[in-house]
C-alpha cells in the first residue's frame, strides 16, 4: 500500500500520465486508482450483552452464589429485589450483575427539630 501512495504522489507532482513515463515495459500500463477520501469512513457498532442469569440449586445461599460470580450479596439481592437474603429457593432464576456492580444505597432523610 505504501508503494502505491508514493507512485501516485510522484505521478501527481510530475504530471505523468498512464505510466509510460515511469519506465514501464512497452505494452504495460497502470490502471488509475480510485481517489483517496479525505477522511476514513468508520462504522459504529453496538454490542448487546444478554444478562447473566442463574437458577438457584438446592443448598445454594445468596452469599454462595454471589461469591461464585464475584459480586456482592447486597448487589445480587438488590438487582433481584430480594429483601430477605435467606429467602432464595431452589428453582428461582436470579439476574447476576456485572462484577464490581455496587448495590444501590438509600439514605434516610434526617430529622430536623
Amino acid at each position: 500500500m505504501r508503494c502505491r501512495v508514493v507512485i501516485i504522489a510522484v505521478m501527481a507532482v510530475s504530471g505523468c500520465g498512464a505510466g509510460t513515463h515511469l519506465g514501464l515495459r512497452p505494452g504495460v500500463t497502470m490502471a488509475p486508482l480510485p481517489p483517496l477520501s479525505a477522511r476514513p469512513t468508520t462504522t459504529a457498532t453496538t454490542t448487546t450483552v444478554a444478562p447473566v442469569t442463574y437458577v438457584v440449586q438446592v443448598g445454594d445461599t445468596l452469599s454462595k452464589i454471589a461469591a461464585h460470580f464475584k459480586v456482592s450479596a447486597a448487589a445480587l439481592a438488590a438487582v433481584n429485589g430480594i429483601t430477605d437474603p435467606n429467602s432464595v429457593t431452589a428453582g428461582q432464576t436470579l439476574i447476576v450483575p456485572s462484577p464490581g456492580t455496587a448495590a444501590p444505597t438509600t439514605t434516610s432523610p434526617t430529622a430536623t427539630t
